[in-house]
């Protein structure tokens, strides 16, 4: 599916360009709000959610 192989983009891309990571996060994909959303986790809770609209290969 074309939907997620632009999730794992941006989600890849935000990591990069996000926060240095500490050995106590790690982050995974989850539905929220009805779409996909990468969430960090810090000490097993969750910390930071990024999601973004993809409608017709844009963001």
């Amino acid at each position: 599916m074309l939907l997620g192989w632009w999730v794992r983009q941006v989600g890849r891309f935000l990591i990069a360009v996000g926060q240095e990571q500490t050995a106590d996060m790690e982050s995974r994909f989850a539905e929220l709000n009805g779409g996909v959303a990468l969430v960090i986790l810090a000490g097993g809770k969750p910390d930071t959610f990024f999601q973004v609209d993809i409608r017709d290969g844009v963001i």
